[in-house]
């Protein structure tokens, strides 16, 4: 599982769970730049989007080993994951460790991406997200570790204020590769799920834990 975004899918509040025998996380660290060594097991204490996804996916095929790789920082506009960009560089970052997790891995591996991005662009009232988003995948396919069929799983907004409008983006953008993208309505979670502040709209921990297993009920409705 590649995960990457911006802090709906960085943020790990605390939340105890109890971890699947067969899930590993890549010890990246949360900074632009850090690079993991070795795959560990989640401590159980904390909570993430990504880390939700993989223990639904964890407890449904628990005779494999399921690998996370989570590549994401706060308040970054998509922008950061195209050519050219301005510090700090995502795709840059997501590449470096998604090439060393697979070294450590050391065998072939089903892909999934898992993405969560989207905040900083409505904030910012940019009318590009599909096309850049598009940018961005086609950009992938050229590793070689992207097989041109692999699954984005693209986590919507909250339907309040700008981002409820903005959804129509990250819709059009699962409607333009519907074979390969799969659009979660994340903002169908309910409000006491959330928190709301003038930093933009987060989630309790329960409430990335909702938002992850959603995820693998949606992609697995879709894709079984």
């Amino acid at each position: 599982i590649m995960a990457r975004g911006q802090s709906n899918m960085a943020f790990t509040p605390a939340f105890s769970w109890d971890v699947p025998p067969n899930l590993y996380v890549w010890n990246a660290g949360d900074r632009p730049g850090d690079v993991g060594t070795a795959f560990v097991h989640p401590s159980g204490t904390a909570i993430g989007t990504a880390l939700a996804y993989a223990d639904a996916r964890a407890q449904a095929e628990p005779d494999r080993k399921i690998y996370l790789i989570n590549v994401s920082y706060s308040g970054i506009a998509i922008s950061h994951w195209m050519k050219g960009t301005s510090p700090p560089d995502m795709y840059a970052w997501l590449k470096t460790n998604v090439e060393a997790a697979l070294r450590a891995i050391g065998e072939p591996v089903a892909l999934v991406d898992l993405e969560w991005q989207g905040e900083a662009d409505a904030m910012a009232a940019s009318t590009t997200w599909a096309k850049d988003f598009a940018a961005v995948r086609a950009r992938l396919r050229h590793e070689p570790w992207y097989p041109s069929d692999t699954l984005c799983i693209v986590m919507g907004l909250t339907h309040k204020s700008v981002f409820g409008p903005f959804n129509t983006y990250i819709e059009k953008a699962a409607e333009d590769d519907p074979d390969r993208t799969v659009y979660v309505d994340t903002g169908s979670i309910p409000d006491a799920f959330w928190s709301f502040s003038k930093f933009g709209p987060h989630m309790q921990p329960t409430g990335y834990w909702v938002a992850g297993h959603l995820a693998f009920t949606v992609e697995h409705a879709r894709h079984g």
